[in-house]
């Protein structure tokens, strides 16, 4: 069986090359898969199964997952469960990555068995889940806009 690869074109927003999801279980197929681009998502509640590479890990309100193109993983939970994602371009990664240097531990990041992940205190979690609201609410004929805030 071939592994389910998500395409950019499909599950991008362009020229901005990103988009923002709120994610809702019942909405999602729940298979793995790996993409053509990097994601990032934010649990907003608890218990979310997240299996990825091989491993297993029950993330917990507040996480946030860092995950590359090539790495195979699905999302699952006994309950319902809500999640904000972030995908991105490899173009905007590359840029992020530039822009960051060395306050990047950019190893970590690209080359851990697992995606790496982040427990944020409430009060970071609320501004991010504030920013990603606003970045979803910013007029969609604005790219350079979008693709700004989004940065």
């Amino acid at each position: 069986m071939s592994k389910k690869v998500l395409k950019a074109e499909r599950h991008l927003n362009f020229p901005e090359g990103f988009r923002c999801r709120f994610i809702i279980s019942s909405s999602e197929k729940e298979i793995t898969h790996s993409h053509e681009y990097y994601e990032i998502f934010l649990t907003q509640t608890s218990n979310i199964i997240h299996s990825a590479n091989g491993q297993t890990v029950t993330l917990q309100k507040g996480e946030l997952v860092f995950v590359r193109p090539d790495d195979e993983h699905n999302y699952s939970s006994l309950k319902p469960y809500n999640f904000i994602n972030i995908a991105f371009s490899r173009e905007i990664a590359e840029e992020l990555f530039a822009y960051m240097g060395d306050a990047l531990d950019l190893d970590y990041l690209l080359n851990s068995p697992f995606p790496p992940s982040a427990k944020l205190f409430r009060f970071e979690r609320l501004d991010l889940e504030q920013k990603l609201y606003n970045l979803n609410n910013l007029p969609y004929n604005d790219a350079t806009k979008r693709r700004l805030f989004c940065k």
